[in-house]
């Protein structure tokens, strides 16, 4: 009867393991996929339809081309179109095609460069590039003066083009009949030659002439006076260079500042520009404090430690020292 019972109660246990387990796979497996069950209606059952993807619109394709600056050197030139190409690219929707990637569709870059410096107006520089995918034109020229650069933008559209290969012996007109669609906007403005200058008055002046809902931009001058060097500068959220800068020219209105350094705190300042005017802005760095050091560093800690290990020593001699004397042993003989 005894092992009768013990039977009974290991089937039990048993029976209650498997149900525990059995639970446990129910509670921790993953869940199904969901099917997509057929949608009914009026004239019969039809499959759910797939969300198709949202697809995002096409980017307006500007090329950026340079013409007649032939009075400046090539940095000058390099430095300008880089500064145009990275204010398309800032504008929503926009995408730049730059000066390597257009001399290079229009035969390698010896020949694209020389295609580019025989332009001398805007149809001819849209006549070169309509075939390479772009939907506007936008040209740049430099002129040096006395003490400053004249910076001349043109943005034209262009019409839509099938590609094709471009034949250098053909002439241009017959290769893109009618290439601009549109009237060109242009804007002129003055560069003090600074290249941190650059990066302030280039990208409103691109915005005027590609989007046309923009008052023309006037320009001032900003002279930022601080106590660190190598500070880093920032316009607008931009990062414009570090500290010294000299005299920078930027589009009038109120801009931003803010300078950062590893060992000073951050600053923050709003500054005005007027047209024509020279601001000087003095933004002085406050020095973050360096951290306490530990007190193991500390001459007091030190101290304490060897003059309690001198007190230490001291007392345990006193205290453990041996015994000294004569030791007397009386008693009698047996």
């Amino acid at each position: 009867m005894a092992l009768t019972a013990d039977r009974e109660r290991a089937k039990s246990f048993a029976m209650v393991l498997e149900m525990f387990s059995v639970a446990c796979v129910l509670a921790f497996a993953p869940a199904a996929p969901a099917v997509a069950q057929p949608v009914s209606s009026q004239q019969g059952t039809q499959p759910v339809q797939p969300v198709q993807p949202v697809q995002q619109p096409a980017p307006v394709v500007v090329a950026v081309v340079p013409f007649l600056s032939r009075s400046v050197t090539d940095d000058v030139v390099v430095a300008v179109g880089q500064a145009v190409a990275d204010a398309v690219d800032a504008i929503e929707g926009h995408l730049a095609l730059r000066r390597d990637a257009i001399a290079n569709a229009l035969g390698g870059p010896a020949a694209g460069e020389k295609a580019l410096a025989m332009c001398a107006d805007i149809d001819c520089v849209a006549n070169l590039v309509r075939l390479l995918g772009s939907s506007k034109v936008l040209a740049f020229s430099i002129r040096k003066t006395v003490d400053a650069f004249l910076l001349r933008l043109i943005a034209r559209p262009l019409a839509l083009a099938a590609a094709a290969p471009v034949s250098r012996a053909a002439p241009l007109a017959a290769r893109a009949p009618d290439a601009v669609s549109g009237p060109a906007v242009e804007f002129v403005f003055e560069w003090d030659g600074n290249p941190l200058s650059l990066a302030t008055i280039v990208p409103p002046a691109v915005r005027h002439v590609l989007l046309g809902d923009t008052a023309p931009v006037r320009y001032g001058q900003l002279e930022l006076r601080t106590n660190v060097e190598g500070a880093a500068v920032s316009i607008d959220g931009k990062r414009i260079g570090t500290t010294p800068m000299g005299i920078v020219s930027m589009s009038e209105g109120t801009h931003a500042l803010r300078l950062e350094h590893p060992k000073f705190y951050p600053h923050d300042q709003p500054f005005l520009i007027a047209f024509g005017v020279l601001t000087s802005l003095d933004a002085p760095l406050i020095a973050i404090p360096p951290p306490p050091r530990p007190i193991y560093m500390k001459w007091p800690f030190w101290a304490a430690v060897t003059g309690g290990t001198a007190v230490l020593g001291v007392a345990s001699y006193f205290i453990f020292r041996p015994t000294t004397g004569h030791v007397v042993i009386s008693g009698r003989a047996p």
